[in-house]
């Protein structure tokens, strides 16, 4: 073995391949968890450029609604 590699078990390539061998669906899950993120920061995106535009977006008659199933919040 080359003295420039490292021989430790928890060095994060080691872990990789260990948990893909105990676990492999976790490619699948985390591809989904990464999916849901990229979606959830899309939104953030979106969220914040109409809070910083808010009157733009009231002038025109835009309206913005949360409702988590049992209260509704307008936010514009």
């Amino acid at each position: 073995m080359s003295k420039n590699k490292k021989n430790t078990p928890l060095s994060s390539e080691s872990n990789k391949v260990e948990y893909h061998e105990f676990n492999p669906q976790f490619k699948e899950i985390s591809d989904n968890i990464m999916a849901d993120y990229k979606e959830l920061l899309i939104l953030d995106k979106i969220l914040t450029q109409i809070k910083e535009n808010k009157e733009l977006f009231k002038k025109h008659n835009f309206t913005l609604e949360f409702s988590d199933g049992e209260e509704t919040q307008q936010l514009i």
